[in-house]
């Protein structure tokens, strides 16, 4: 048995808590070693920050919404969002500025830890047993492991000439080798301005067709950071469930996403975990039943 550690790291709002919550059971019940594993939170309020910051389940909660930099102020909305929540004292951090907050005190905290790391949505849940061994062994290869965006022409990407990067990881689920460097990765989105995909350079870095525009949403520089260093990437295949191709989240969904590694059911992304009440709609409670048919009931859930 390996004693290497994992870090889990999961941005967290307190719409979201439930989901959290059941992400930390689902991971440690379908691990080979769940001793390996060790949760850390990135609060995107305070009421998250109050409900786990001395919880023994917790290694660290860190307060995303008191870090320098939490808010993005590049535009008058942003502005008005930033002052808003200094003059009324309540914390305003949501969408893809505030998953890309979380996800930038990451990149500061990763550098202070030892081990793997692994960022997930609190919405997703693993859908294999013995998911650490087999990251372990990926990571003998690749430095990166991760779930992707849909491919054009999809439920969710449409058919637009302006997509998000391809068939290269996002945060969705993301393995990280314990010996790469992220301390200079800046997740903000910066969606004013699109990427023209002119060249067949630019083509090959985001997996886009000459003649499209590249969206940069949270996470856009994640392609060029990792090609300047030379990072290795496995990427999950990215399944819906009215496909014919879901193996476990057969759910009639395809708000919901499977992703497949090497061919096999690895983790499912609910999707929309603020909006949706944890197991209170058909989204949710579906998805999780899928879940629990294929891995089982994790204990305490």
């Amino acid at each position: 048995m390996s004693d290497q550690i994992i870090n889990i790291h999961v941005p967290v709002a307190i719409a979201a808590r439930k989901y959290f919550d059941y992400l930390r059971l689902n991971f440690r019940h379908t691990a080979h070693d769940p001793d390996r594993l060790f949760f850390f939170v990135y609060a995107l309020d305070e009421q998250v920050q109050a409900a786990y910051q001395n919880d023994l389940n917790i290694s660290a909660c860190y307060p995303v919404y008191e870090m320098k930099g939490a808010y993005r102020l590049q535009t008058w909305l942003d502005w008005k969002v930033f002052l808003r929540a200094k003059l009324t004292g309540k914390q305003l951090l949501h969408g893809s500025n505030g998953h890309a907050a979380g996800l930038n005190r990451m990149m500061q905290a990763f550098p202070t830890m030892a081990g793997h790391h692994v960022i997930a949505d609190s919405d997703v849940a693993m859908l294999i047993k013995d998911w650490d061994l087999m990251a372990e062994e990926l990571w003998k290869e690749f430095h990166l492991i991760g779930t992707c965006y849909e491919d054009i022409g999809g439920f969710s990407s449409g058919t637009s000439k302006v997509q998000t990067y391809k068939q290269f990881p996002n945060a969705n689920w993301f393995g990280i080798r314990e010996d790469c460097d992220f301390s200079g990765l800046d997740w903000m989105p910066a969606k004013e301005t699109n990427i023209e995909i002119d060249s067949e350079e630019l083509s090959q870095l985001y997996n886009l067709p000459i003649g499209y525009e590249l969206v940069r949403d949270g996470g856009w520089r994640l392609p060029s950071y990792c090609h300047e260093r030379n990072y290795t990437a496995i990427v999950m295949q990215h399944v819906k469930p009215k496909s014919g191709r879901a193996q476990v989240l057969q759910t009639e969904q395809d708000y919901n996403e499977e992703y497949q590694l090497n061919g096999t059911a690895f983790v499912g992304h609910q999707r929309g975990g603020s909006r949706h009440e944890f197991k209170g709609c058909d989204i949710s409670s579906g998805f999780y039943d899928c879940v629990e048919k294929a891995v089982g009931i994790p204990a305490g859930a």
